[in-house]
């Protein structure tokens, strides 16, 4: 089940503290309720403080409100959440809408172009993601890592709560924008 929820998306933006402040503040900022849900339904994720950011080896890495961290390598982006996965998979404890959606929505924000991948961390199964990604690995990179590791994946949130796979993967349709 993992310790924690790690999300992963490409990006597109300046890897400057200031710049992904901006970005994680606006996109989150306009979730003022799913933020309150998580921070008060949240089993590990009580605080809103705001972010803090740090550079390492050409890697922004920040802290922030409701149990959320994010690291910004070269190509993606990790996002993740103090909650287990289980949160987010289930609605159990009540807050897996307002997960996903903050997931969705801080991907949209980094022009993710609705590619998202969302896995259990914390026991090593997304590690090796991990590490591809810190060394400038693509998204498709990453996703072929998470499938070796865990197997195949949910397409959709529906199929991840039915138990149809281990973790999610949203890759949008090309026919659904006009493409072929």
């Amino acid at each position: 089940m993992g310790t924690v929820t790690n999300g992963f998306f490409p990006h597109s933006v300046e890897r400057l503290p200031e710049a992904i402040r901006a970005r994680l503040e606006n996109a989150l900022g306009g979730l003022s309720d799913e933020m309150d849900a998580i921070s008060n339904h949240g089993r590990f994720s009580a605080g809103e403080e705001g972010w803090s950011f740090w550079c390492e080896e050409g890697t922004v890495t920040g802290e922030g409100p409701c149990g959320f961290s994010i690291s910004v390598y070269v190509g993606v982006v990790r996002l993740t959440s103090v909650e287990r996965f289980g949160a987010i998979e289930r609605p159990d404890q009540g807050i897996h809408v307002a997960l996903r959606t903050a997931f969705e929505t801080v991907a949209a924000a980094f022009g993710g172009s609705g590619l998202l991948a969302v896995a259990a961390g914390g026991f090593g199964d997304t590690d090796r993601a991990d590490d591809i990604a810190l060394a400038g690995g693509k998204f498709a990179d990453v996703c072929k890592c998470l499938e070796g590791a865990i197997g195949p994946p949910a397409r959709s949130w529906s199929e991840l709560e039915a138990g149809e796979g281990n973790w999610y993967l949203s890759i949008p349709d090309p026919k659904a924008d006009g493409g072929t």
